[in-house]
């Protein structure tokens, strides 16, 4: 083994012993938040900062090869920001929306900053619950992307592969705003393979599902054929039906042309056939067999005979007194009927011979 690969190894072995001696220490003993991370907070060029036992920061390295193999231990790496590149909003929502909180979120942001979801990247929790007014205030923390995108670009060029995060506090556990959708961490064989793995048992899946598609296909095929079938019949059977239905109107129809009673223009035109010149009708009215007119005349009381004489009319009377409005003005008659078929000539014609 060469001097480097020693070192390398001692130092792996000095860290692992490290993160062993810290888990046996109590928890308020134990420090807190990242061990390194990369310091955007002033203004040279970014370096890689080592937390000291005091709580404080050391400066251990640029960032550059040298603080990339520094960082490559690590397994998240910190980006701390200036603490006026996050934007802070509180939000009070319905507390139903806690279930659902991100997808609610991606909504509301965009309602209270001048940029667009896909620009930034954020944090959230739940500051205070208000269960009389069933409604929960949320704190956010927004970042837009555009001021990390250079940092996030060079520690991937550098070979990083660990996980991003940026904190405004670097000690504080919130808000840590992920950078994972912006630089996404690089993966590693076993992470590939895993990835083969699942892809190859999606495909296994993916293939029994397409085996009992075409089986499931082959079926309904099978059964929309023979409702095919049963469509064709039914609509014959309505064909057939429909066919009577209009033959049965047709012979309704030929039935009442023949029925016990004339069309109203004929019943119309026998009644002013038997009325004298000097009457005048003001009311003609025909409903079903019964037939109401209603007018004048210069003497009502023979009316009635002359309309008793149609072979159409029967039952013919006054329907109202005879009234007179003065004595030198014709009278006013209403006269009812019952309307029946004329019959015809050729059977009138044998009942005179037969008599």
């Amino acid at each position: 083994m060469t001097a480097t690969g020693l070192l390398n190894a001692l130092a792996r072995g000095l860290r692992w012993w490290r993160a062993e001696l810290v888990g046996l220490l109590p928890p308020s003993a134990r420090p807190s938040g990242p061990r390194l991370l990369v310091d955007l907070r002033g203004e040279s060029p970014p370096a890689v900062a080592r937390r000291v036992w005091g709580g404080g920061w050391r400066a251990a390295a640029l960032l550059d090869a040298g603080g990339a193999r520094l960082l490559s231990a690590e397994a998240e790496l910190v980006l701390a920001v200036p603490p006026d590149w996050v934007l802070r909003r509180t939000l009070r929502l319905p507390e139903t929306a806690e279930a659902r909180l991100d997808a609610v979120l991606g909504f509301e942001i965009e309602q209270h900053i001048p940029f667009t979801a896909s620009e930034v990247v954020w944090s959230a929790r739940v500051a205070q619950r208000l269960p009389e007014q069933q409604r929960i205030e949320v704190e956010v923390a927004i970042l837009p992307r555009r001021l990390l995108a250079p940092a996030a670009a060079r520690l991937r060029a550098l070979g990083l592969k660990a996980p991003l995060s940026a904190r405004p506090v670097p000690e504080a556990a919130w808000p840590s705003l992920s950078l994972e959708q912006l630089s996404p961490a690089g993966r590693r064989w076993r992470s590939l393979a895993e990835a083969a793995l699942g892809g190859l048992a999606a495909l296994l899946v993916l293939h029994l599902a397409l085996g009992e598609l075409r089986r499931g296909e082959a079926v309904a095929a099978a059964v929309e054929a023979r409702s095919a079938a049963a469509r064709a019949d039914a609509e014959r059977v309505l064909a057939v039906e429909a066919e009577a239905a209009a033959l049965r109107a047709r012979f309704a129809l030929a039935a009442e042309i023949r029925g016990a009673r004339p069309p109203a223009v004929a019943v119309l035109d026998e009644v002013a056939r038997l009325l004298p010149d000097e009457a005048w009708l003001t009311e003609f009215r025909l409903a079903g067999d019964q037939l109401v007119v209603a007018g004048f005349a210069a003497r009502a009381d023979g009316l009635l005979g002359l309309l008793d004489t149609s072979p159409m009319l029967r039952e013919v009377r006054f329907a109202a007194p005879v009234t007179r409005d003065r004595p030198d003005a014709p009278e006013r008659f209403q006269v009812a009927m019952r309307v029946v078929a004329p019959v015809p000539a050729a059977v009138r014609a044998a009942a005179v011979v037969a008599r």
